[in-house]
C-alpha cells in the first residue's frame, strides 16, 4: 500500500493502515460458540450414557420407549393444532375418499 493506490484502498486497508481491525458481527462470535455447547452436549450424553446403571439391551429399549412416547406426544399435538386455532379440517380417511371420488368422475367425464 502507498499513497498513489490511495483510490484502490477499501475500509480493511485503512484500518489495517493503523493496526486495527474490523469488529466481528455477533453471528460470527456466536456460531462457533453454539457448534463447541452442540459437541460438548453430545459427548456429555455419550459419557452419561457409558456410566449408566442399566445395561445395553434395557438401556436402548428404555431410550426407544421414550422416543417413541416423544413422537407420539408430538404428532397428536399436531393433530389437535388445527382444533385448538379454530380451523376445521376435514377428517383424512374422508378427504381420501372425495379425492378418489374426484378422480375416478374426472377420468369419466374425459
Amino acid at each position: 500500500m502507498n499513497a498513489k493506490n490511495f483510490t484502490k484502498w477499501d475500509a480493511e486497508d485503512l484500518l489495517q493502515l493503523f493496526g486495527l481491525e474490523a469488529r466481528r458481527s455477533i453471528g460470527e462470535r456466536l456460531l462457533p460458540a453454539a457448534g463447541m455447547l452442540a459437541i460438548g452436549l453430545v459427548i456429555g450424553v455419550g459419557i452419561g450414557l457409558l456410566y449408566a446403571p442399566k445395561e445395553g439391551a434395557k438401556l436402548r429399549e428404555d431410550l426407544s420407549n421414550r422416543l417413541a412416547d416423544g413422537v407420539r406426544g408430538v404428532r397428536d399435538s399436531l393433530v389437535d393444532l388445527p382444533v385448538k386455532m379454530g380451523i376445521s379440517a376435514a377428517h383424512p380417511e374422508t378427504t381420501h375418499k372425495t379425492s378418489r371420488a374426484a378422480t375416478r368422475s374426472s377420468s369419466t367425464v374425459s
